[in-house]
């Protein structure tokens, strides 16, 4: 998870705190846990990757709004 932070800190948010974004991947992680269904075609592994990038970029803009 702290992996996919600093990967994503780095591509796209120079002054984004790391314990923030892991904080948000860890809840879009725990979402996906919640409302994986493997007949969606997906393996768990790929959906919850999508999820908890996601997470974390929803959670930059909900504290950086306009930014």
């Amino acid at each position: 998870m702290r992996m996919l932070a600093w990967r994503t800190l780095r591509r796209r948010w120079t002054y984004a705190d790391v314990d923030e974004l892991v904080q948000d991947g860890c809840l879009g992680l725990l979402a996906a846990a919640e409302r994986y269904d493997p007949e969606g075609g997906a393996t768990f592994q790929t959906y919850a990757a999508d999820r908890v990038l996601g997470s974390m970029v929803d959670g930059w803009r909900e504290r950086h709004p306009g930014g």
